[in-house]
C-alpha cells in the first residue's frame, strides 16, 4: 500500500510544520490529497485540502478547521505576494509529469514544495526524510524542491 501511515504522517507533518514556523508561512496546500492524515496535524492560518472526490468526505471531517476543495490541482491559484507551503503525497498515481511540472513552477514562483515519493524528482530537490522500508523493501522519502536553501529550514 502506498498511503502514508499515521506514524509517517506525524513525522512528515513535524517537518512541514518547521517550515511554517521558520518561514512565517500562513497558507498550507495539499493539491492532490487522498486523506487528512497530514493536514490535520498542521497548524497554519489557512489550510487547503484539494481532494478530487469531495462527495466521499463525511460531515465530521468537513467540520475541521481547513478548507476542502475539489478543483483540479492545475486550477489552484497560489498567491503571488505570500509564500505557500505545498505538500504532495505520492504523486505517481496521478499524472506524474504534469504534477511535477506544476510543482516545479510553484517552487520557481517562490513557494516551498514538498513531495513524498520513492525516487527523487528529476530536478533540484533534497531528501529531508526517509521511512523505514516497507514489506517490498521500498523506502518512502520526502523531497523539498529548491535544494539546500529550503532544506535548511528543517533545522529550526
Amino acid at each position: 500500500m502506498n498511503e502514508t501511515t499515521k506514524t509517517e504522517a506525524a513525522e512528515i507533518a513535524a517537518i512541514l510544520q518547521s517550515y511554517i514556523n521558520v518561514c512565517g508561512i500562513t497558507q498550507y496546500v495539499e493539491p492532490i490529497a487522498r486523506n487528512f492524515d497530514v493536514i490535520e496535524k498542521i497548524k497554519c492560518k489557512l489550510r487547503i485540502c484539494n481532494m478530487p472526490q469531495i462527495m466521499a468526505i463525511n460531515a465530521e471531517r468537513r467540520a475541521a478547521r481547513f478548507l476542502i476543495s475539489d478543483a483540479d490541482y492545475h486550477d489552484l491559484r497560489l498567491p503571488d505576494r505570500a509564500q505557500v507551503l505545498v505538500y504532495c503525497d505520492k504523486i505517481s498515481t496521478f499524472r506524474y509529469v504534469d504534477v511535477l511540472d506544476w510543482c516545479k513552477r510553484q517552487a520557481a514562483a517562490g513557494h516551498i514544495v514538498a513531495v513524498r515519493e520513492y525516487n527523487p524528482p528529476p530536478f533540484e530537490s533534497v531528501c529531508v526524510w526517509k521511512s523505514d522500508p516497507d514489506k517490498h523493501g521500498r523506502i518512502k522519502k520526502l523531497f523539498i524542491f529548491g535544494g539546500l536553501t529550503n532544506a535548511e529550514n528543517t533545522r529550526s
